[in-house]
């Protein structure tokens, strides 16, 4: 594989900011448990850490942990969830 490959479709872990959600790059201090994929994320090991825009302490004090892997996959669900909760979902 060469060194200029990424797995995830951002270079960087930098923030993003999809449909409310705020995603931050951060680097695991301990272990946690991917919320899409179910995976450990081990310590040293870079992750993205989602909260909701303006939901509150809630949000903040247990933000949704993903794998930068699965990031796209995580974002888009949750994306097409919406679309249908709201009756605009293409059929």
């Amino acid at each position: 594989m060469p060194s200029d490959t990424v797995i995830a479709s951002h270079k960087a872990l930098e923030t993003l900011r999809v449909n409310g959600r705020i995603c931050e790059g951060v680097t695991a201090k301990k272990g946690f448990k991917c919320r899409w994929s179910g995976l450990p994320i081990l310590p040293g090991e870079e992750y993205y850490q989602i909260t909701l825009a303006g939901s509150g302490i809630a949000s903040i004090k247990f933000p949704d942990r993903v794998k930068a892997e699965y990031i796209d996959e995580y974002l888009s669900k949750n994306i097409k969830k919406k679309e249908e909760n709201n009756g605009t979902a293409q059929q």
